[in-house]
Order: structure tokens, then sequence, then C-alpha cells
């Protein structure tokens, strides 16, 4: 554990306020993982599921995410069906802010994200996060939501492939504290997500907004500059031609030239 505080299911319930289900893991596959198997078993209500350590720690577009123990924080947030569907898009960049708000308040330390899903500390990725819905094929809606957040606190050594992109937090900040805290600020913002309320937040975080971008959708690179972010917090794009372009989530990944 390095001398860091454990991540104690007590502890983060207690800060997460009542009618929070939590459940922490020594090791698990990825906590996203554990949410569906909670979905599969029938849960349909708010928690947290934390880990010291995952297996198979997932980002977008198939990527791992690293997740050695005791030097991050890996968790998922389950959010009841709470909003309609049409505003899933906007489930991502409140979770973004919810993390940095939750960080810079307790760290101190001056953050901004990377559309859509990155959290940076400089010009390095600190965190990152995975949202999934999990469909109710009985009724034909959700049911619910699974947010993943990893984040690096403490983490010195990566691996070579994203050793020049990685950093950590380098904060003495209590885990416990931080999941518990970043849980409230989402579980908030998902009552009312279509009211936008992150999203001016969202828009002054932006690391890339006015930067020279290129971006791969469908295989294809494209050079574009970053204008903002839309009201539903897609990347508006200028193309090299003058014309503009909104970027969506999914398979899309966003690169500062």
């Amino acid at each position: 554990m390095n001398g860091k505080i454990p991540l104690s299911a007590e502890k983060i319930s207690a800060l997460a306020g009542a009618g929070t289900v939590v459940r922490v893991f020594d090791i698990i596959d990825s906590t996203n993982n554990e949410a569906k198997r909670m979905f599969e078993g029938g849960f349909c209500g708010k928690a947290i599921v934390a880990a010291e350590a995952q297996t198979g720690g997932r980002g977008r577009l198939g990527r791992t995410f690293y997740s050695p123990e005791g030097t991050g924080l890996y968790f998922t947030v389950i959010i009841p069906p709470v909003f309609p569907i049409e505003d899933i898009s906007l489930l991502t960049p409140a979770a973004a802010v919810a993390v940095t708000r939750v960080l810079e308040k307790l760290s101190g330390k001056a953050l901004q994200i990377k559309w859509v899903n990155d959290i940076y500390l400089g010009d390095k990725k600190i965190c990152g996060i995975l949202a999934e819905s999990v469909l109710d094929i009985d009724n034909g809606g959700f049911t619910g939501f699974a947010v993943g957040i990893g984040i690096n606190i403490s983490t010195q050594d990566f691996p070579e492939d994203i050793a020049g992109i990685a950093a950590s937090l380098g904060a003495n900040a209590n885990r416990n504290e931080i999941a518990a805290g970043i849980a409230r600020e989402l579980f908030a913002f998902a009552e009312n997500l279509s009211a936008r309320e992150f999203l001016p937040e969202y828009r002054e975080r932006s690391y890339v907004a006015g930067k020279d971008i290129y971006f791969i959708k469908n295989g294809e690179k494209t050079n574009a500059t970053a204008i903002g972010i839309d009201e539903d917090g897609g990347l508006i794009v200028r193309l090299e031609n003058g014309e503009t372009e909104v970027l969506r989530g999914g398979e899309i990944s966003v690169r500062v030239r």
C-alpha cells in the first residue's frame, strides 16, 4: 500500500451520503465489469465500486487503463436511469467536471479536460473516464449507467507505451474522500442532466479549445482547429478547408498537433 490510507467501503459510504451502496475490492478485473454484474443481478440503485488494483482496466476505443496496486484510484459510479437517454452524451462531460472539481479542491492543482474524457495536469493525462450504459432488454429501456474513473494518484513507473503522456496527481490526497466527493457531484448532475449546469465549466477547462489538433475518425486522420464545445458536449472544429464539423463521442480520437 506504500503507506497510503487503504480504500474503505465504510469510510466512502459515510462520505458519499445515504442511499449509496459501496463495494471495495483488493483486486478485480474491472470496476465497470463489476457494475455490469451488479445490474445483471438486479441492482437498480446508486453505488460506488472501487478497487485497489484492476487486471483488466478499460478505456475508450478498446484501450486498457494501467491500474497498479495502491498508487491509483479505480472506481465506478453507478447511476440509475434518472435522466432521459437522449441526454447520454452529457454524462461524460458531467463526470469530467465532477472529477476536476474534487481533485482541484483536495490537491490545489489546476486541471484541464481533454475532450472528451481525459483529465490533464499540464500536458499529461492523470485520469480517464469511461461511461457505459446497460440495456434493460425486457422493458426496452436502460437499467442504469456505469461511469468508470481511473486516477493516477502517485503512480511513477508507467508502461513504455504511455510513459510519455501519463502522469500522476502527485498529491497526498485521501482516496476515500476523492471517490465519495466525485460520486456526490456526479449524482447531483445526473438528477438534472438536461440543465447542463456543468457545461460552462467544461468549456472553461478545455485543454484543446483554440489549439491545432488532428482527429482520427473511421481510421482517417484529419487536421483541424478546435473551436469550442457545443450544447451537447460535442467538439466544434474548423477543418483546413474552412468548413466546421462537430465531433461526437464514440470512435473518435483527438490529439493536439
